[in-house]
C-alpha cells in the first residue's frame, strides 16, 4: 500500500544511507567527445515516516495490548500491582534519602521540559532559541540519566511483570504497523507489508535475520519515536516528535555510514596503488 497524503503522517525523519549510484559524464575518449557512466558511491539522505493511525488502527493497538497482557499473566508472570504490593509490605524500594533525591530530579526534568516549551512557544525568548533547545535537551538527557541510575536497580523487577512485557510486544507490533521508508522510486512504501499479527512477528523475525545497517537504523529510529509517542499519550505532535529524534541522535544512535564511505574510498585507494606497474629505474648499460 502507497500512502501519498501528507496529512496522514505522524512525522517524518530520515536516516542517511550509503548507496552506490551512476555518474555520467562527457569525456575525451581516443580524441573523441563521449559519455562515461562509473559507479560511485555516496551518503545519501533518506526519507522515512510513520503512519498517523486512524481510530480503528488505535482500536486494534489495544486490543493486540489486552492480549499479550492476558497471555503472559496465564503464563505465570506478576502484574505492577502485584510486584507493587511486595514492595509496599517490605517498606518501599527506595530509601528515604533515595525517595528525596528522586523527588528533586522529577521536579528539575519538569522545570526543564517547561523550560523548554516557553521557548518553543516563544514566551522565553533567548538570543538564539535552537541553542537554547539543544541546551535544554542535553540537560534533560542528563536528569533523566540520574532517574535511571536511582530507578534501574529495582526496575529490574518491573521488566518480568506482565504489563512491561505486553508493552514491549505492542512497541513493536506499532512499529511493524506504522514505519514507512521511501523506495527507489521515491516513494514512501511500507517496510513490513504483513497485515495479520502472525504474519507480522513473522516479518519481523526474518527482518532480524537479514537487516542491512541501514535498516537496523531505520527500525532502531522507528522504534523510538513509536515509544516516545505510545508513551506520550499518543499526541499527534510532530514537533514533540522532533524533539524526541533529537534525544536519540544525541543519546542513542552510533550509526555513521559516512564512516563507512571513508573506509570503503581508503580501501579502493589502497587497491589502485597496489595494481600500480612498479616503476622500473633505468640503469646505465657499458
Amino acid at each position: 500500500m502507497e500512502v501519498k497524503d501528507t496529512k496522514k503522517w505522524l512525522c517524518e525523519f530520515s536516516v542517511k544511507k550509503l548507496v552506490e549510484e551512476d555518474l555520467t559524464e562527457e569525456k575525451v575518449v581516443d580524441g573523441q567527445l563521449a559519455k562515461v557512466t562509473t559507479k560511485v558511491k555516496r551518503v545519501k539522505p533518506i526519507k522515512c515516516s510513520l503512519l498517523k493511525p486512524s481510530g480503528r488502527m488505535l482500536d486494534k493497538g489495544e486490543t493486540f495490548y489486552a492480549k499479550m497482557f492476558a497471555d503472559y499473566i496465564r503464563a505465570g508472570l506478576l502484574s505492577v500491582a502485584q510486584v507493587s504490593k511486595r514492595y509496599i509490605n517490605d517498606g518501599g524500594p527506595f530509601s528515604d534519602e533515595e525517595r528525596k533525591r528522586l523527588e528533586g530530579l522529577i521536579a528539575m526534568k519538569d522545570n526543564l521540559a517547561m523550560d523548554y516549551w516557553n521557548v518553543e512557544r516563544g514566551e522565553e525568548k533567548p538570543e538564539n532559541p535552537e541553542e537554547r533547545k539543544k541546551e535544554i535537551i542535553e540537560s534533560l538527557m542528563k536528569v533523566q540519566k540520574d532517574i535511571e541510575s536511582i530507578k534501574n536497580p529495582y526496575a529490574e523487577n518491573y521488566k518480568e511483570t506482565a504489563e512491561y512485557k505486553a508493552r514491549e510486544k505492542t512497541i513493536n507490533w506499532w512499529t511493524v504497523t506504522l514505519l514507512h521508508a521511501e523506495g527507489p522510486d521515491g516513494i514512501l512504501k511500507p517496510m513490513f507489508t504483513a497485515k495479520e499479527d502472525e504474519e507480522k512477528t513473522d516479518q519481523l523475525h526474518a527482518f532480524y535475520e537479514d537487516r542491512t545497517a541501514f535498516d537496523t537504523e531505520v527500525y532502531r529510529k522507528g522504534i523510538y519515536l513509536v515509544s516516545a509517542w505510545h508513551s506520550g499519550v499518543k499526541v499527534n505532535d510532530a514537533e514533540q516528535l522532533k524533539s524526541a529524534e533529537e534525544s536519540y541522535q544525541l543519546e542513542f544512535s552510533d550509526y555513521s555510514p559516512e564512516e563507512d564511505l571513508k573506509k570503503d574510498l581508503e580501501k579502493a585507494s589502497k587497491a589502485a596503488k597496489e595494481a600500480e606497474p612498479a616503476k622500473v629505474e633505468p640503469t646505465a648499460v657499458t
